[in-house]
């Protein structure tokens, strides 16, 4: 068979130095100089690329009018992504790896008006959130979905604590978390954001009075110690407290305790008023208890029973009210009722009540004691500890639903002490919980 054996193939009118096809002795085709390169001994084309490393080799930007099918898999030249990633089309001829769409939560009616927030791995509904991070919305009832909560301070037999115990509300568990209190306190009343807590009166000793206020952080568990802005007014022991949670500003509101004058602490800018003070309370005795609403809270100490309306910063007189002394005290909730004991120290009758008019609605049997640890769940309250003729963890829970109490065993009591009454307790929001804000959990 005859042969042309030749190096180069020019054109006659290329100059010396123009496009040529040059053959190598492997039998490679180079056309200008790797424009086009045939690489006969790995059967491989390169365009723009005389040392191609696949079938086709491509350097440069590539136009295709028709479809590209493909069997195999995509290689970037920005790598091949990580696990979960898209390849995504910048619309401008560019593509690139790209973070897969989100999977929002679970929607409901619950969730209107709700913005979605993530804590760096999970995407979370929640609702608009203040500088500090206080939860703001017109749905009351389940604004917050409160999952847990801490109880603090509190004494037996004249030793007050600076402990605090966290509640899991799904299994009834308490778990000693030390002493987070900068200062010990026995009768001592609190307050909560949704992230921050304040124990008012930690005095150091025994039924003593002070201004000082502590906080602890509940969402990592952490002491925040004492800041002069947080104090009262004015010293107390054993005051009474209510707070609006969204409502007037997300405010507590403090009376009693051996002063009438209403300190008003406003939670999201962490401020005691220094004046303007609301209208004193119609009695500042010791022993007082409170209990909060959506509309007004609810004060009680011997034979004085007034309510305190936060759209108006005014007290007004509460006839029917229950018999507590102030000894006993009071349950909160989210519904449109709260609790409050019917006397002093050692009854065994709990008061339900309309917290909007403060009418009795019913009453029901509870353990007889006084001077009762009562912490805020969604569906059910607790006592955690009392005072029986002695201060104790005996720990119990009120159903809200069906007004009945049962007593819980030792994985429920408070722990680090060997009783204690007159604590005070915050109630905290699961703020990290991808279902928060969707339904409210059965416990």
């Amino acid at each position: 068979m005859s042969q042309i054996r030749v190096e180069k193939i020019k054109g006659l009118a290329v100059s010396e130095t123009g496009p040529e096809v040059s053959i190598d002795s492997n039998g490679n085709f180079n056309f200008d100089s790797g424009t086009l390169y045939i690489d006969s001994v790995n059967n491989r084309i390169g365009v723009n690329q005389s040392t191609p490393l696949y079938a086709l080799d491509v350097t440069g930007t590539a136009r295709i009018t028709g479809s590209l099918t493909t069997s195999g898999g995509i290689n970037a030249s920005n790598g091949t992504g990580t696990a979960g990633t898209l390849l995504t089309a910048d619309g401008a001829g560019g593509m690139s790896w790209q973070p897969a769409p989100v999977t929002l939560p679970a929607q409901s009616n619950n969730t209107a008006g709700a913005v979605l927030m993530s804590n760096g791995t999970t995407a979370f509904w929640t609702y608009t959130l203040s500088p500090l991070g206080n939860i703001t919305n017109p749905n009351w009832a389940t604004a917050r979905t409160f999952t847990h909560g801490f109880v603090a301070g509190g004494y037996r037999n004249s030793s007050p604590w600076r402990n605090v115990n966290i509640t899991t509300h799904s299994n009834d568990t308490s778990t000693n978390l030390g002493d987070l209190l900068s200062h010990a306190a026995s009768y001592c009343d609190g307050s909560h954001g949704d992230y921050f807590a304040y124990t008012y009166g930690t005095d150091d000793s025994y039924a003593g009075t002070t201004t000082r206020t502590s906080s602890f952080n509940m969402t990592n568990n952490s002491s925040r110690g004492t800041n002069g802005s947080w104090n009262m007014t004015v010293s107390r022991n054993d005051s009474a407290t209510f707070q609006d949670y969204m409502h007037a500003g997300s405010k507590c509101y403090i009376t009693g305790g051996g002063s009438s004058r209403t300190d008003r602490h406003n939670l999201t800018t962490e401020t005691m008023s220094t004046g303007g003070f609301p209208p004193d309370c119609g009695d500042g005795g010791d022993y007082a208890a409170g209990v909060n609403g959506q509309n007004r809270g609810w004060y009680k100490r011997s034979g004085t029973a007034q309510s305190f309306a936060w759209a108006t910063e005014t007290y007004a007189s509460w006839g029917g009210s229950p018999g507590s002394d102030g000894w006993g005290k009071g349950l909160d909730t989210m519904k449109a009722w709260g609790y409050m004991k019917n006397g002093g120290n050692l009854n065994a009758t709990l008061i339900k009540f309309n917290a909007d008019s403060g009418a009795q609605i019913s009453s029901f049997g509870v353990e007889n004691s006084g001077e009762e640890n009562f912490e805020m769940g969604q569906e059910k309250g607790y006592c955690l500890g009392h005072y029986n003729g002695q201060q104790n963890n005996n720990t119990y829970k009120v159903n809200y639903n069906s007004d009945t109490a049962q007593s819980l065993g030792g994985g429920a009591q408070p722990k680090g002490h060997d009783g204690m009454s007159s604590a005070t307790e915050h109630s905290a929001s699961s703020l990290t919980n991808n279902g928060y804000g969707t339904t409210a959990p059965a416990y």
